[in-house]
């Protein structure tokens, strides 16, 4: 008799688990109706950047503004975000971007001041990721300044 019991609850425990119940409080792990909404895919993308001057030199304090929406008029600036170049010349910095926004963000480096002597330049980011076939992306470049024209 405690053999037929015990087969019993091992079939109807394979066949809970077939069903996709199991014995953990992990809603996730269940099949049916994702929790989630995948509507709003976001990549992310890491920028490591290093600026130097025409003679190679590190620029310190520059700021490098990443701005998903770019630079265009109207574009939306309160989702920008402004890093600065540090000892090194480095500055580096994660985003998480949707496709929309990979396909107009841009990259500006510009010297510490406004007066700094450095012509500001503007990257767009999507020709800097290698491929697209995963959903994180680091984008590690050397961008030159160039002096201003006086």
């Amino acid at each position: 008799m405690k053999t037929i019991q015990s087969w019993w609850a091992w079939l109807l425990g394979t066949v809970v688990s077939m069903l996709g119940f199991s014995a953990c409080n992990n809603v996730l792990d269940m099949y049916g109706c994702p929790p989630g909404t995948y509507g709003d895919l976001r990549d992310e993308v890491t920028v490591k950047a290093e600026v130097v001057n025409t003679e190679g030199r590190v620029v310190r304090g520059c700021q490098v503004v990443v701005a998903p929406d770019g630079f265009h008029e109207g574009a939306i600036t309160e989702k920008n975000d402004t890093l600065y170049t540090d000892f090194y010349g480095r500055a580096e910095g994660t985003y998480q971007l949707s496709l929309e926004e990979l396909k107009t963000a841009e990259i500006k480096f510009e010297g510490a001041e406004p007066d700094s002597g450095y012509e500001p330049q503007t990257l767009q980011i999507l020709p800097l990721i290698p491929r697209l076939d995963n959903t994180y992306h680091i984008i590690d470049i050397t961008v030159e300044l160039q002096k201003k024209a006086e």
